[in-house]
């Protein structure tokens, strides 16, 4: 029995539509493909961070449909952005058909930060045994955190700080180590030689700084580097 053309053809067409649907899925870009990308990106991203994070990729709304990409996906860092927190990573396609988009995200971190060990008073010298290292969740962190015990140690504090809070360098002064008209030490090296001669601070400032100094042998007035309390190199 032979069947006519009419009818076969209407027989065909489901299999028709079925499979221009699977081409047009393959033709798409996969949302998985995208979140592999931007988390991987994150990762490299977080670099360094002395403590394993977690990251949520945000979804894209389901009705985007993109080219695939016949190339590997690029990332990119946004023009602004963070490492921990609320953030964003570019993911883009340079191939044929070329697309470019934000994929949202958040990052998490149990971080050892430096907190206070005991109640400190506004104005003291903050000392080793004052502080000590606990784990603290990013989110509850501002910025500017102190993570080494050395960053807080022989600073001193411009308020009150109560036990337990987490110290940051906006709370920290460094103390000045030469102050206007000390009497200080000039060092200078000239062919090998190392001259000292006794000079007086005609500024102030902290170890590492540049500071204006009177040679009292020549009244001269010359500029060094802080390098101890009654220490100045002349260059």
């Amino acid at each position: 029995m032979t069947t006519h053309p009419l009818i076969f053809i209407t027989r065909l067409l489901p299999f028709l539509f079925l499979a221009a649907s699977f081409s047009l899925q393959a033709e798409e870009q996969s949302h998985d493909s995208i979140y592999r990308a931007a988390e991987a990106h994150i990762q490299q991203r977080l670099g360094d961070l002395p403590a394993p994070a977690e990251i949520k990729v945000s979804e894209l709304d389901r009705r985007l449909s993109l080219n695939s990409c016949e190339l590997p996906l690029e990332t990119f860092d946004p023009p602004s952005f963070r490492r921990l927190g609320r953030t964003s990573v570019g993911v883009r396609c340079t191939g044929a058909k070329p697309w470019s988009l934000f994929v949202s995200a958040s990052v998490r971190a149990e971080l050892p930060v430096v907190v206070a060990s005991r109640a400190l008073a506004r104005g003291s010298l903050v000392q080793h045994s004052d502080v000590q290292l606990q784990s603290i969740s990013s989110d509850e962190l501002l910025a500017d955190y102190l993570t080494q015990l050395d960053e807080a140690s022989g600073k001193r504090l411009r308020r009150n700080v109560s036990s337990g809070e987490v110290l940051n360098s906006g709370m920290l002064l460094i103390p000045k180590a030469v102050k206007y008209g000390n009497q200080v030490t000039l060092i200078t090296r000239v062919a090998g030689l190392e001259v000292r001669m006794k000079g007086k601070s005609l500024g102030q400032g902290s170890i590492g700084e540049r500071v204006a100094v009177e040679n009292l042998s020549s009244q001269r007035r010359v500029e060094g580097i802080i390098r101890s309390t009654d220490l100045i190199e002349v260059q």
